[in-house]
């Protein structure tokens, strides 16, 4: 399901320096939230700051991202997790679009085992 949204969500063409995001789930009953980010060569984000903890997949592209003013970039396939309460922004500085999947998730969840 999620490599399907992936492929159908946020594809195509984007305008230099655009920024556009869909949300793929919302699940407020379970505290979980994920997205995707689509930027265009030059697009940039405000900076951010949320009350849990932000994971990001890279999926497409290259990114500068700041967290908390310590900056590094981004590569497709890799992934990263942004702390609670820092803030952060990202930055495409390359030539190509690039997309990044994100999710927020309130708690870990149980897992049983028989």
């Amino acid at each position: 399901m999620v490599d399907h949204a992936l492929t159908s969500t946020c594809s195509g063409l984007i305008a230099a320096g655009q920024v556009r995001q869909e949300i793929l789930e919302n699940r407020p009953e379970v505290g979980a939230l994920a997205g995707i980010t689509m930027m265009g060569a030059g697009a940039r984000t405000d900076q951010l700051r949320h009350d849990v903890e932000e994971m990001v997949y890279f999926v497409e592209g290259e990114l500068e991202v700041t967290v908390e003013n310590n900056t590094r970039t981004a590569q497709a396939g890799q992934f990263l997790t942004i702390p609670r309460e820092c803030w952060h922004s990202f930055r495409n500085d390359s030539g190509a679009p690039a997309r990044m999947l994100y999710v927020f998730a309130v708690s870990a969840p149980r897992t049983d085992r028989r």
